[in-house]
């Protein structure tokens, strides 16, 4: 059981429930993605300030945090890292709800991954302080964020096929609509082979939005439910 828990959080989204409350989902170091319920927050005296509900918010909260309940509630919190160009940049914006949806539809309720966490606040602060906005930073975090979720495919080098289905290269076409064909599939192993944030660009905007295709289609076959992000016809006018 636990109770008055210090956690650090990443706000990922909330929904309106009865008498003005609202449940927050937030991705914790220690509980993995949980939800938390908050009252009155338009009042001077609220726990959960209103300017912190802004995707991908870094929190340090103390939660009346028990096994024995699906939702809990937030003692105590404040702002962890204050964000500047996520806020003030409409592209880092719209790349911040992107990957907040995408955190959220990964990680199932009570699946500690401090590995996860640990890779999205390094991602946050460096994303937060990048000059440019696109690139391939959300790419580089799709493939970490498989990795570090023991999904990886298996892939070598060499013009080769990608199975989605099965997660691995083969030199003959797979016979169903879940492949990459080659050229793709070499940008997918370069990216995969990256370990630097602002290693080399993924080449051509047409071939970053294939990719990033590739990325989500892979992680709509091996993860249980987690479906088409809502945000992503936003972020593929970035990349078309």
């Amino acid at each position: 059981m636990f109770s008055h828990t210090r956690l650090k959080a990443i706000f990922l989204s909330y929904a309106k429930a009865t008498n003005g409350s609202l449940i927050l989902n937030m991705f914790t170091d220690e509980m993995g993605r949980e939800g938390f319920i908050i009252k009155n927050i338009h009042r001077k005296n609220a726990v959960v300030k209103a300017s912190y509900l802004m995707p991908l918010n870094v929190l340090d909260i103390v939660a009346d945090a028990r096994q024995n309940r699906t939702l809990h509630y937030i003692t105590e919190a404040k702002l962890a890292y204050i964000p500047t160009s996520l806020r003030t940049h409409p592209m880092k914006q719209a790349v911040s709800f992107f990957v907040a949806e995408v955190l959220q539809r990964s990680m199932h309720h009570h699946q500690p991954v401090k590995p996860v966490f640990q890779l999205m606040t390094q991602w946050i602060e460096l994303y937060d302080k990048a000059e440019e906005s696109t690139g391939i930073y959300v790419h580089w975090l799709l493939a970490n964020l498989i990795r570090q979720l023991g999904i990886e495919p298996l892939m070598m080098p060499g013009p080769l096929w990608l199975d989605l289905r099965e997660g691995r290269t083969t030199p003959e076409e797979p016979g169903h609509e879940d492949k990459l064909r080659p050229e793709i599939t070499s940008q997918v192993y370069q990216l995969f082979r990256q370990t630097g944030l602002y290693a080399p660009e993924v080449s051509g905007r047409m071939a970053k939005s294939e990719v990033l295709d590739a990325l989500l289609q892979y992680l709509r076959l091996h993860i249980p439910g987690f479906g088409v992000p809502k945000t992503l016809s936003v972020i593929k006018e970035i990349f078309d």
